[in-house]
C-alpha cells in the first residue's frame, strides 16, 4: 500500500525563461502528476527558485520523481533556438518557400517530509462549470485571424498582440514542419500528409523547440470518422469541436458556423472568408480547415486548435455547412494546444518575423466578425 506524505521541496531553475514559464503554467504540470496529490502555488524563494508544499498518496521520494516526470511531460527540455534556421527554406501551404530523471532545466531538493496513515487527498472535479456570468453574457463579435486554412478567433477584450503572436508562431512552425518532412522524403505536394500523425508531431516539435508549451489535445491521435446519408456537416463539425472546447469559446464557434451559412453582405467579411477558404480548398479531393479560440491566462496566450480534413472538395465556404446527401464522407481530425508565454515569444519574435518576411501578408489576414445581438 502506498504511503501518505506531506512536506515541501525547492526547485531552482538554471534560466530565467524556464523559471517564468513554470510560474505561468505550473497548474498544467501539476495536472500531469502521475499519482494522487495536491501542490501549493509556487512561492518564490530566490532569484530563479520556488518553494512548493505538497501532500500526496505516495512517499516523499516518489513525489519528487513523479514531479520530475510531470515537468518533462509538460515542458520537456526546450531550447529557444529555431529548429529550422531562418536562412533555410520554409515551405508554405501554397507551395512557396522562403522517465523520471531530473530535467536539465532545474535542480530540486526535498526540504521536509512527514508520513501519515490517513488519506490526505480527495479528488475533485477536473473541470469547473462555466460561470453564470459567461452563460448570460454571450459574445456578439470576435476578432478573427486566418492563417491559411486555420481560423483563430478571440473575444474583443483580448489584446490583438496575443492573436498576432499565435498566428506568427503557427505560420512559422507549419512551414518549418513541411521543410523537415520534405527532407525526409515525404511528398508534401499531396494533401495526404495533412492527415498523418507525423505531420502534427512535427508541428508540435517545431513549436516546442521555440520554447513554448505545446501538446496534442487528442492524445497524439488522428481521429477518423465516416458519415453517410443526409450529411449535416455543421452539426458533425460542432460535435467534433465540442470535444475540445466548451463555454463561451464553443458558443463563439457556433456563431462562426452560423455566419458561414448566412453569406454576409459585408464585403470585408466576405473577402476575409474567401482568403481563408482559398487555402482550405487548395486540394482537389478534400478540404482542410481548422478552428481555434485564443484566450489569455496570466499573461500567456493559449489556443486549442482543432484541425479537420474532409474528403469533399467544397466549391467555396458558402457550401461548407449546407446539408447534402452522400454515401461516404470521411473526416480526419486532431487537436493541438499551444500556450505561448509572451516573454519567451519576445526573445524569438525577431527571428520568426525575419524568417517569414513578406509571407506574413500572403498567409495571415485579420477581420472583426459581428454576430449581432
Amino acid at each position: 500500500m502506498c504511503k501518505k506524505s506531506s512536506g515541501s521541496f525547492s526547485i531552482e531553475f538554471n534560466e530565467e525563461q524556464d523559471f517564468k514559464m513554470f510560474g505561468h503554467s505550473y497548474a498544467k504540470c501539476y495536472a500531469n502528476f502521475g499519482s494522487r496529490g495536491q501542490f501549493s502555488r509556487p512561492s518564490q524563494s530566490g532569484d530563479n527558485s520556488y518553494s512548493i508544499e505538497f501532500s500526496a498518496d505516495c512517499g516523499c521520494d516518489s513525489v519528487i520523481g513523479k514531479f520530475n516526470a510531470a515537468y518533462k511531460k509538460t515542458f520537456g527540455d526546450k531550447k529557444t533556438e529555431l529548429r529550422v534556421l531562418p536562412h533555410q527554406e520554409l515551405l508554405f501551404a501554397d507551395g512557396t518557400s522562403t522517465a523520471e530523471q531530473v530535467p536539465s532545466a532545474y535542480s530540486i531538493a526535498l526540504n521536509s517530509c512527514s508520513i501519515s496513515n490517513n488519506e490526505i487527498y480527495k479528488p475533485t472535479d477536473q473541470f469547473p462549470e462555466v460561470s453564470t456570468l459567461a452563460v448570460n453574457s454571450p459574445t456578439t463579435s470576435v476578432n478573427a485571424t486566418a492563417i491559411d486554412s486555420q481560423m483563430n478567433y478571440a473575444a474583443p477584450d483580448i489584446d490583438k498582440k496575443f492573436s498576432e503572436a499565435v498566428a506568427n508562431v503557427t505560420l512559422y512552425s507549419q512551414a518549418a514542419a513541411r521543410s523537415v518532412l520534405q527532407s525526409k522524403g515525404i511528398d508534401i505536394s499531396s494533401s495526404k500528409y495533412l492527415t498523418t500523425e507525423q505531420w502534427y508531431d512535427e508541428v508540435i516539435a517545431q513549436m516546442s523547440d521555440l520554447g513554448f508549451i505545446v501538446h496534442s489535445a487528442s492524445a497524439g491521435k488522428v481521429n477518423k470518422s465516416t458519415h453517410s446519408g443526409e450529411i449535416n456537416l455543421k452539426d458533425i463539425v460542432t460535435t467534433i469541436v465540442s470535444a475540445y472546447i466548451a463555454g463561451p469559446e464553443l458558443s463563439e464557434f457556433e456563431n462562426l458556423a452560423k455566419l458561414l451559412t448566412e453569406d454576409p453582405d459585408n464585403t470585408g467579411v466576405a473577402n476575409f472568408l474567401d482568403f481563408w477558404w482559398n487555402s482550405a480548398s487548395s486540394h482537389e479531393n478534400n478540404s482542410q480547415v481548422a478552428w481555434g479560440p485564443v484566450t489569455v491566462d496570466q499573461g500567456s496566450a493559449e489556443v486549442t486548435c482543432i484541425y479537420m480534413n474532409i474528403d469533399v472538395a467544397f466549391k467555396d465556404w458558402r457550401s461548407l455547412f449546407v446539408s447534402f446527401h452522400s454515401e461516404n464522407v470521411n473526416i480526419a481530425s486532431t487537436a493541438i494546444t499551444l500556450t505561448l508565454d509572451m516573454e519567451v515569444y519576445d526573445k524569438v519574435k525577431g527571428d520568426i518575423t525575419s524568417a517569414l518576411g513578406d509571407q506574413i501578408k500572403k498567409h495571415i489576414k485579420k477581420q472583426k466578425l459581428n454576430f449581432g445581438s
